[in-house]
């Protein structure tokens, strides 16, 4: 019987991590794409090897660690580079989640963050719901510019490689805007989350 699975995901500084902690406060399983990438890109990760034949050394540290800010500057630059780190990145990444997903005990259903979801169709199959946090253009670059480490420029490109917010929300079974504070994201996940715990409970009932 597969758990029942929301994707959560939206563009550059929506609140995506936010509102995954609120959830994850509420019992949710949650399994972070980003964070899986992070583990397999992090000090001797089971990437690294890999990373270094398909980008080269420039891109790997001293800690055999990807160099996760000079790395990002040049996937955004340049559409090979991406197209590479991608294709080393995606596949263990896409299996990671699969196992942590179908390990999942104890939890009303599980979310799964995927920041990439459109540009990549990553666990479609495991998919009930697709969860976008969205807010304004404005929002996303006053909140991305508060980040160390990124420039305008940055996230001018890293927003223009993205989906555009049109295709998420056209695609989107759920939204939270998250344009206010805190509270009023918190409030909204909350009644997602009592409507996405009877749809569990539905999905349960439907399998037995």
């Amino acid at each position: 019987m597969s758990i029942f699975c929301v994707a959560l995901t939206g563009g550059l500084a929506g609140g995506k991590s936010l509102a995954a902690d609120f959830f994850a406060a509420r019992g949710v399983a949650v399994v972070d794409a980003d964070e899986i990438a992070r583990q397999l890109s992090g000090p001797k990760g089971k990437a690294i090897p890999a990373l270094r034949k398909a980008l080269g050394d420039w891109a790997i540290d001293d800690n055999d660690s990807m160099k996760r800010d000079l790395v990002r500057k040049r996937v955004f630059a340049d559409i090979d580079i991406r197209r590479l780190l991608e294709s080393v990145l995606h596949p263990p990444v896409r299996a990671e989640m699969i196992r942590l997903l179908a390990e999942v005990k104890n939890a009303p259903y599980a979310m799964a963050i995927i920041p990439l979801l459109f540009e990549t169709n990553m666990l479609n199959e495991m998919i009930h719901r697709i969860l976008v946090v969205d807010c304004e253009k404005e929002t996303q670059i006053t909140r991305a510019s508060r980040r160390p480490g990124l420039s305008l420029d940055d996230i001018t490109a890293i927003l223009a490689a993205q989906v555009g917010r049109d295709k998420r929300l056209a695609i989107a079974d759920d939204v939270i805007n998250n344009d206010g504070d805190k509270t009023q994201l918190e409030a909204a996940v909350e009644k997602l989350h009592q409507s996405y715990i009877k749809l569990a409970q539905n999905q349960e009932r439907e399998e037995k």
